[in-house]
Order: structure tokens, then C-alpha cells, then sequence
């Protein structure tokens, strides 16, 4: 199995690595016949804990269930596109492997915003600079990002609760595999009788350290 930093822990409880299944037969609204033999493989991202409570209509049980991100790299020069465009390049995707009473696989996808999305939703995201933090899931769990170039998702229309953030380091498998010196920001909601994922990107170069922290000390001086 290959990962961006560590193995994870737990794995065979989700059944390892994931399989995965028919490639996406468009992107960007054109259309794609992948090379026979083409089998992109999936990297290990990082896995956390997602607490019932945490979530917008809460949980008092105090249960919890451990989630695995997982992300690959669809080369455009497999995706036997016609047009001359659609020659170089790749994109990305991600697999959510949620582990409760059983094993549910999420498959993230960007349609309409800057999210990948297990939804169709379009539109489902929210400028951080805009974003009214007293609308938050969590107030005392906020992503590390430079808010004028972030997007909080949203499902239903309301705010999704942040879970946690990985770095995507410059490394032979993220090169590869994935992509890199990039920060990935995961998110989750209750949608009917499961759960959604999102996932947000933001490049590492955009923001450091201090300029994250002086941008959340003005928005708490501003609540």
C-alpha cells in the first residue's frame, strides 16, 4: 500500500486498500475511453476519528467512527480524450472509507465548486473570507488556511463540520501517485440516514504560519 507519510492503523477492518472500480467517464465536460490495462493507485492519505456529537444536530451517545482519506491521480494522457486539450496534465480524486456497523466507501469528485464532494451538490461551498464563523459546526476547531483563498463546503445549504487537515509533502509516491505541497481539509455532515465528505485543497505556499495566525486573531476580535 502506498501513503504520503505513514501507514495507517486499522486497516483491515475497512478491507485495506481500496478498489477503484469504473474510472470517471468524463471531466470538465469532456468525455473519456481510459486505456485498457490503466489502474491508477490509490495513496493513503491519513485516517481520524469522527465524534457523533461534533456533528450540527449532535449526539449524546459520545460515539465515534474512524474515517481513511485516500487520494490517486488520473493521468489525462490514459484518458483517451479527443481533444488536443486533454492530452497532458491530471487530475484528482478521493476515497472516504467510513468504519461503523459496516464498511461505507465514498468517492469524492469535483463537480460545480472547489470541494470534492461523495454529493452531486453544486454551488456547495462558502468563501472563508465570507464565511460567518458563528454559523461553524465547532468554534474550537477551525482549519489552518489563508481564508482569502479558502472555501468552507456546505451540505444542504449549512455549514459541514471540520474534521482535519494533512499536508501532501514534495515525496517520490506524491509525485508519482497524487500531487504535493499541497494542504487537503476534510469535512463531514449528516445527510438523511448517513454521512457526506468533502475535501478542500489549498496550495502549502499560500499561507505561513504567521500570516494564518494574525488572519484568525482578527476574525475573534471581530466576533
Amino acid at each position: 500500500m502506498l501513503f504520503v507519510d505513514k501507514p495507517p492503523v486499522g486497516i483491515e477492518s475497512v478491507g485495506g486498500c481500496p478498489e477503484l472500480g469504473t474510472l470517471p467517464d468524463k471531466w470538465l465536460g469532456y468525455a473519456f475511453h481510459w486505456k485498457d490495462g490503466y489502474s491508477p493507485q490509490p495513496v493513503f492519505i491519513g485516517q481520524a476519528s469522527v465524534a457523533f456529537g461534533d456533528l450540527e444536530d449532535g449526539d449524546a451517545s459520545g460515539s465515534s467512527i474512524e474515517v481513511y482519506l485516500f487520494g490517486y491521480r488520473l493521468e489525462l494522457s490514459e484518458a483517451g480524450c479527443d481533444d488536443p486539450r486533454m492530452q497532458d496534465g491530471f487530475f484528482v480524486e478521493y476515497i472516504v472509507l467510513e468504519k461503523e456497523a459496516r464498511v461505507v466507501r465514498h468517492r469524492l469528485n469535483q463537480t460545480g465548486s472547489a470541494a470534492y464532494s461523495s454529493t452531486d451538490e453544486n454551488d456547495d461551498d462558502v468563501s472563508a473570507c465570507d464565511f460567518d464563523w458563528k454559523n461553524a459546526p465547532r468554534l474550537d476547531k477551525r482549519p489552518k488556511w489563508k481564508p482569502s483563498e479558502a472555501y468552507w463546503p456546505t451540505c444542504d445549504g449549512k455549514p459541514m463540520t471540520f474534521v482535519t487537515q494533512w499536508i501532501l509533502p514534495d515525496n517520490d509516491v506524491t509525485r508519482r501517485h497524487l500531487t504535493f505541497d499541497e494542504y487537503n481539509y476534510l469535512f463531514v455532515a449528516r445527510s438523511g440516514n448517513g454521512l457526506v465528505f468533502k475535501v478542500t485543497t489549498q496550495e502549502t505556499d499560500l499561507q505561513t504560519a504567521e500570516e494564518h495566525y494574525r488572519e484568525e486573531e482578527k476574525r475573534f476580535k471581530a466576533d
